[in-house]
């Protein structure tokens, strides 16, 4: 049986034929996706494993609509044939939360201001640019923001 460090492995020596110098598992966030940094010598790239198939399908077929609609968010450089699993463009190790957990003063500094500014024009876009394209039909777990989800 293979393990999902398996499946993502196979799947980046399958897209760049290179041999993977570094493996490691991230902290899993937000729901069961496990996700891996896989690094060669050439390049780095998260890989994500989740066998909650309808939760793979949403981020799939909502990525490749954001991505058409000109929105700011990682590329989809492969994905296993039973979407399993995918690998995703890597935009480095720090996140947003990390950036702003680091100042004690608890202000924002500039930086962190700057991110949490594109940050929100990116959800903006969201909101304005995928009206009528995006697949409702993939909505998960629920099909409407309601008051449950919030």
């Amino acid at each position: 049986m293979n393990t999902p460090i398996d499946v993502v492995s196979d799947l980046f020596i399958k897209e760049y034929n290179e041999k993977i110098h570094h493996l490691e598992a991230l902290a899993e966030s937000g729901s069961y996706r496990q996700y891996f940094k896989i690094c060669s010598k050439h390049r780095t790239v998260l890989g994500v494993f989740n066998e909650d198939l309808p939760e793979n399908k949403a981020y799939l077929s909502f990525t490749e609509t954001f991505i058409g609609a000109g929105i700011n968010v990682p590329r989809i450089l492969r994905k296993a044939k039973d979407e399993k699993a995918y690998l995703v463009e890597y935009l480095g190790d720090t996140t947003l939360y990390q950036l702003q957990s680091k100042n004690t003063s608890g202000h924002l500094t500039s930086e962190s201001l700057y991110f949490y500014k594109k940050s929100i024009d990116e959800l903006i876009k969201i909101q304005t640019k995928t009206i009528g394209q995006l697949d409702t039909s993939f909505c998960y777990p629920r099909d409407a923001f309601d008051k449950q989800s919030i």
